[in-house]
């Protein structure tokens, strides 16, 4: 069996791509922008940017690898489909605070109200999915026990917390391409 279906990959696409992304648009430039040196130029998806969209991409893949193979321990395929599912979206959002900034942490930014609105309308629409009957049925879902969102809960943050961390930490600050 496959984890994801067709209709729930393009539903990730579109709860993750669109509201959060416009929210992310309008984000202000950082204060000290125009104060810093100017950056070299470099490709689009150059070697500079190959390490954070290489780590961020991993980060979000491990996620929803773990939520799989718990999933799988219980021997429900359907449910390990379920936790995937949800997890690959979880990720996705939780790490959309995370892109605000390539060096200053979200703790340390001024609220983004239209980025809370986004992400808490694209997780309602996720937890729809899987309540609502006729979606149920359209996306081949059904309940998750409060545990098992939990466990969606925790594997999501995993982008997240290690972006942010990074960030804390001064390393990024340190990496190519970020002077």
């Amino acid at each position: 069996a496959t984890p994801l279906l067709p209709i729930q990959i393009l539903f990730v696409n579109l709860l993750t791509d669109s509201l959060p992304a416009l929210a992310l648009g309008g984000e202000p430039s950082e204060p000290e922008f125009m104060r810093s040196q100017p950056r070299r130029s470099t490709a689009i998806f150059g070697r500079d940017s190959a390490a954070a969209l290489l780590g961020i991409g991993a980060l979000i893949a491990l996620a929803t690898f773990a939520a799989y193979a718990w999933g799988q321990t219980s021997g429900d395929d359907a449910l390990a489909s379920r936790l995937t599912f949800a997890t690959l979206v979880g990720s996705q959002l939780s790490a959309s605070f995370a892109f605000r900034s390539q060096l200053r942490s979200v703790f340390q930014l001024p609220r983004n109200l239209w980025l809370l609105f986004a992400v808490a309308g694209s997780a309602l629409a996720l937890v729809a999915v899987f309540y609502v009957p006729v979606l149920q049925d359209a996306f081949e879902t059904g309940s998750l026990s409060p545990s098992e969102w939990g466990a969606v809960c925790g594997f999501s943050l995993v982008p997240f917390v290690v972006v942010e961390a990074v960030k804390l930490s001064g390393l990024a600050r340190r990496l190519p391409g970020d002077e």
